[in-house]
């Protein structure tokens, strides 16, 4: 819960028993309608101001900016009393901000810091922490990693609750799709999937990120010209994000290529 909340409930509880008490004592209407405006307003105001994780997210999803993003997740958890629980939760959802940002670096840390720590996840918490792991692995090329969490993803997906076993499939698919990438197979079918994507009418970050795997998936089958066009796309974008950087490298990579 968030802090500001708690505290506000409690004040909240310490007028209303004020006001019970002043029943008793006064009949003046203004101190009563006052009294009420100060737990009423501060709930209003709150409620104006305060973002929750999906708010975040969304606005990440439309202005792709990573450090405003990693800067809003950080300060959201800062102001948040959290269970045990939930506290391994925030570790691994921030742990994926990382990624976001470039900072491999850091993700690999944050990652590190959890692993005495799975033995006693929930089923969707180790599903969370094998695929923030799955992305660091294709980040670094290291497919076999990546593919022997996803067997274990598989495993999960098979022991949860139908409702819950929807929501990890959807989320399997892309993660596969990516490993298939890097180990250089079923690379149509990967490139199908981004393009039906790219042909919905996604938020900015899935279309730039739909363009930068399509440029991965031409480079690897050698049509080059096509995976300019890809890299240009998500680079020219100029977003405060890895994707802009890495798009950069493969073209500097490309050329250099060519010249070669």
């Amino acid at each position: 819960m968030r802090k500001k909340r708690i505290w506000y409930l409690i004040f909240s509880l310490i007028v209303s028993i004020a006001i019970f008490i002043g029943t008793f004592y006064t009949t003046n209407d203004i101190t009563f309608y006052i009294a009420i405006s100060l737990i009423i307003l501060p709930n209003f105001l709150m409620s104006r101001t305060s973002k929750s994780i999906l708010m975040i997210m969304n606005e990440f999803a439309n202005n792709c900016d990573s450090n405003l993003y990693l800067k809003n997740i950080t300060n959201f958890y800062k102001s948040c009393y959290l269970t045990k629980k939930q506290k391994i939760d925030s570790k691994i959802f921030l742990s994926s901000v990382y990624l976001e940002t470039g900072d491999l670096d850091t993700l690999y840390q944050k990652l590190n810091e959890l692993v005495d720590e799975e033995k006693n996840f929930s089923y969707f918490q180790k599903y969370s922490y094998y695929r923030v792991w799955c992305s660091y692995f294709f980040e670094k090329k290291e497919s076999k990693k990546m593919s022997a969490l996803l067997e274990q993803m598989e495993k999960i997906i098979g022991l949860v609750p139908d409702n819950i076993k929807v929501q990890m499939l959807v989320n399997y698919k892309p993660i596969r799709i990516k490993c298939n990438i890097l180990e250089g197979i079923y690379l149509d079918e990967a490139q199908n999937f981004f393009t039906e994507l790219l042909s919905d009418n996604i938020a900015p970050l899935f279309r730039l990120s739909s363009h930068y795997y399509l440029g991965i998936i031409n480079y690897k089958k050698g049509n080059l010209k096509k995976a300019v066009e890809e890299f240009k796309y998500v680079s020219a974008s100029e977003r405060n994000h890895a994707l802009v950087t890495k798009s950069k490298n493969y073209l500097e990579k490309i050329n250099k290529d060519v010249k070669m």
